[in-house]
């Protein structure tokens, strides 16, 4: 394949998280929870969705739940890091055969929106708060409807105790950046009257849209993180992602830890 500049991506990702005490891992074969059927390897699109972005659809249709995370820092790291061990043998120098042992996926970057949604989400924790009443509410808005609005009320997030037995929470993960832009590459239309092949060949983007989308099944936040308050400098709220295979929700061979779809979008 020639080189193609329309190959070099470049862009900030935006990110989703999902959402809801309870429902932390939605069913990403459902009806209206993603753009795009995914219990096989071959994903099936929704029809509705074939000219909404990914970012418009979970915000949109399925609303119910995906959650953005808003502004972030630094990108998206996205870190895939197999582990090998070495077979040597007397004959050899160097190793006869290599087997892998391990495998780990990590997803980093940091929000820079200090809701307490974002909060909850970088300690690990559920997606709840306590109002004023001390009654337990369920964040249930991307504005976060659930902080004090009125004089002398408030708003608070709990720090939870570990305890044995307690599992973490295990929430999907979604990022959409850019795609090459090679891709989507097709007929030019309408046909010509006398003949049933195209007029001509090239690149459509005027009438599409490309994306690429990450979708990581399961995640943990597994590291230390910290934040500040500083006079010069924005708080941020550095967060990793373990990302962990999926063999209990329709995952199929081959994509049990996720998937990365380049996806066209748009009319034609």
């Amino acid at each position: 394949m020639a080189a193609n500049q329309k190959n070099i991506i470049v862009g900030a990702a935006r990110l989703f998280v999902s959402y809801g005490a309870g429902s932390n891992r939605p069913d990403l074969t459902a009806s209206a929870v993603f753009p795009w059927s995914v219990n096989t390897n071959t994903n099936t699109p929704v029809a509705s969705a074939s000219t909404t972005s990914v970012p418009a659809y979970l915000t949109s249709t399925a609303s119910a739940y995906w959650r953005e995370l808003g502004f972030t820092s630094t990108g998206v790291d996205f870190s895939y890091e197999p582990g090998y061990t070495d077979v040597v043998v007397d004959q050899l120098l160097d190793a006869a055969r290599l087997f892998q042992h391990t495998l780990k996926i990590v997803l980093k970057t940091e929000l820079d929106e200090a809701l307490f949604e974002n909060m909850n989400f970088v300690w690990g924790q559920q997606e709840q708060v306590i109002n004023a009443g001390s009654a337990n509410v369920t964040v249930s808005t991307l504005s976060g409807s659930a902080t004090a609005t009125t004089p002398g009320s408030t708003t608070q997030v709990n720090l939870v105790a570990g305890a044995l037995g307690i599992t973490p929470v295990e929430r999907s993960l979604v990022f959409v950046g850019t795609a090459p832009g090679s891709i989507g590459l097709a007929a030019n239309y309408p046909l010509a009257s006398s003949s049933a092949a195209p007029q001509a060949y090239g690149d459509t983007s005027a009438l599409r849209s490309r994306e690429r989308a990450y979708v990581a099944r399961r995640i943990i936040q597994d590291q230390t993180t910290a934040h500040q308050l500083k006079r010069d400098a924005a708080t941020v709220f550095p967060v990793s992602f373990r990302a962990l295979p999926d063999v209990d929700r329709n995952a199929a061979a081959g994509s049990e830890y996720g998937f990365i779809i380049d996806r066209v979008f748009g009319t034609i």
